[in-house]
């Protein structure tokens, strides 16, 4: 998709009876950039609508994107979705706006709060113009929050900041999102024999946390850190080497709380942070810790999780504890709708899973999608989309 190279320039301060000098026009456009205005300063973000073929009112998708890195305005590659409208926003410390990186935290979710704004209509773009007056097609009234993997982190975490004014969504919706410090880190890598699986636990303060395998203890070599899974005493490809981010605010790197404890009670000097430390990172960055306020600030919010018998991240790993971790912590704190995967009549699938259906660490037995049904995710994100569509026209949450 080419940029839009024109963008109008004519609309009200206010957003207010522009017509159609805020239309992002001409047949076959697709794609549009704006400039937005957060805590910390200018934004850009991407908006993406179908063309042709339309129906009169579509749902807007606030979508969020993996990994660690702040996240630029994305280009053509990425995945668009059936009959929506999408928000994609660039997070602070990328090549457009103000603000610095720092690792998903609060200038990354005051980006996404306003983007949240924009799309429920509470906000107007740098030329004064509405998401409604851009895409006539767009219908602010479902704006739904899509967090694929980390994203989902960000998610919850921008809904659960009360300092934020954010509106609410129609619904959340998360794809395999790796809640637990232990798993964002990608600590286990892809096997678990760095953990017992059905160890995994929720713990009050601190989320989904598992249990290390006594039998394996980690390695630091030079600045790194592993469990040495072929025992050469080096950290090498064969080993499940974490891969914790850089907390900007400090320098260091935040490995998860377990491991630090695990390095502390090896003895072994750590090249990150301590628990300490640990613990102020995830706080406010870790779904299966956040959840909870997520839902005590909106109690109506509905989430749909999805995931994959094959996980993208965490193929390996056999009971799904980040999956079943969040289905958990948002079913214990009290979310009134919560389903894993889409049902049948929106995924065209055999098998589903009820709403709110008991998600538990205890017993991962809830059905998940067999992966060649995950692909393309264009496919899957429709459907989810599809179904949060549905229940808020019936009003049937």
């Amino acid at each position: 998709m080419a940029l839009l190279a024109l963008v109008a320039t004519a609309c009200n301060t206010d957003g207010q009876d522009s017509g159609s000098a805020c239309l992002a026009a001409g047949e076959g456009i697709a794609d549009l950039d704006i400039e937005l205005h957060s805590d910390f300063g200018r934004i850009a973000a991407r908006v993406v609508a179908p063309t042709g073929g339309e129906p009169a009112s579509m749902p807007v998708v606030v979508q969020l994107f993996g990994r660690w890195y702040s996240t630029t305005r994305p280009e053509e590659g990425n995945i668009a979705i059936e009959n929506a409208v999408i928000v994609r926003v660039a997070l602070a410390g990328a090549d457009w706006g103000d603000g610095t990186d720092d690792a998903r935290g609060p200038n990354a979710r005051a980006a996404v709060a306003e983007a949240i704004r924009y799309a429920h209509g509470n906000a107007v773009d740098s030329e004064g113009c509405r998401i409604a007056e851009r895409f006539p097609v767009a219908n602010p009234s479902v704006t739904v929050l899509l967090g694929q993997s980390n994203g989902g982190n960000l998610a919850v975490a921008t809904l659960a900041d009360d300092a934020l004014d954010v509106p609410q969504p129609a619904a959340v919706v998360t794809w395999e999102t790796p809640a637990g410090a232990q798993f964002v880190n990608m600590e286990f890598g892809s096997t678990d024999e760095v953990y017992d699986p059905g160890s995994c636990t929720l713990d009050p303060a601190w989320g989904v946390s598992c249990a290390l395998n006594a039998t394996l203890s980690p390695t630091v070599d030079g600045n790194e850190v592993c469990f040495d899974l072929d025992h050469d005493g080096r950290c090498g490809a064969a080993d499940a080497t974490p891969h914790p981010p850089t907390d900007p605010a400090t320098g260091l790197r935040a490995a998860s709380p377990a491991l630090a404890d695990a390095l502390a009670t090896a003895g072994l000097a750590s090249p990150w942070d301590n628990a300490e430390e640990a613990r102020s990172f995830w706080a406010t960055r870790d779904a299966s810790r956040l959840a909870a306020s997520a839902v005590a600030r909106f109690p109506d919010l509905p989430f749909l999780l999805l995931g994959s018998e094959a996980d993208h991240a965490l193929s390996n790993l056999s009971d799904h504890p980040h999956v079943f971790g969040l289905g958990e912590v948002l079913q214990a704190a009290g979310a009134r709708w919560v389903r894993l995967n889409p049902g049948s009549a929106f995924s065209l699938l055999a098998e589903e899973n009820p709403v709110n259906l008991p998600l538990t660490l205890a017993n991962p037995d809830a059905w998940l999608l067999p992966e060649d049904d995950e692909n393309p995710l264009s496919a899957l994100y429709a459907q989810a989309v599809s179904e949060v569509a549905a229940h808020e026209a019936a009003d049937d949450w």
